[in-house]
């Protein structure tokens, strides 16, 4: 069996824990694991948020909750578990009929971020089409085997990955910097353009599915 590993984004509004555990703008929440309980999932997840009070009493109104339990402090964000009243949309239920795992998830109130695992393409798949069968639309952003040939999740080359790790341990982003693009592009044997256009098709493609991503 191969595993599989793939990043998707949904809207808020297509999911109704996503519908339930937002207050305003400023919140973001991170899931840190779903413990299958009966025939439902209770979510663990920190939530980011200048007034936590407000957050718990948006949440705690939903009918849709069962309880609220904020388990843990941290700076400038707080650890809940959630319990619902009521099975939810077919989204927590697809990932467990799928046996997909929930590798990271980051929520706002536009958009969740999720990363998730599972044995092999044709069950992500089948993910994705009772996703489409619940109504809940979803972006493929990658999709790639940790341990194939193929493993990169942001959709480098290997020789755009070379030069972004060679540039990072040599000191290239350093300020001041502890060396420059001939000599980077020396020890790899090829010309200070070619260096250089290598290095920056390889940050566009990382930035372009991890800050800009959430822009």
């Amino acid at each position: 069996m191969s595993i599989v590993t793939t990043r998707l984004s949904i809207p808020s509004e297509h999911l109704e824990f996503g519908q339930i555990l937002q207050d305003g703008p400023d919140v973001q929440i991170e899931l840190t694991q779903f413990v299958p309980t009966g025939d439902m999932f209770v979510p663990y997840f920190w939530v980011a948020t200048a007034d936590p009070a407000s957050f718990e009493d948006a949440v705690r109104s939903d009918e849709r909750v069962g309880q609220l339990e904020r388990l843990k402090d941290g700076p400038k964000k707080y650890l809940y578990r959630v319990t619902w009243a009521t099975d939810l949309d077919g989204f927590i239920r697809a990932l467990r009929t799928h046996d997909l795992v929930v590798e990271k998830a980051v929520g706002t109130s536009d958009e969740w971020q999720f990363r998730l695992r599972g044995p092999d393409h044709d069950n992500l798949s089948a993910f994705r089409e009772v996703l489409i069968e619940n109504g809940i639309r979803s972006t493929v952003k990658a999709v790639w085997n940790p341990h194939g040939s193929n493993s990169d999740p942001y959709g480098l080359t290997d020789k755009q990955r070379e030069a972004v790790e060679l540039a990072f341990a040599e000191g290239y982003f350093d300020v001041p910097s502890k060396t420059n693009l001939t000599e980077l592009a020396d020890v790899v044997g090829i010309t200070r353009q070619s260096f250089s256009r290598r290095l920056s098709r390889g940050l566009h493609a990382i930035l372009t599915d991890t800050v800009m991503a959430e822009v």
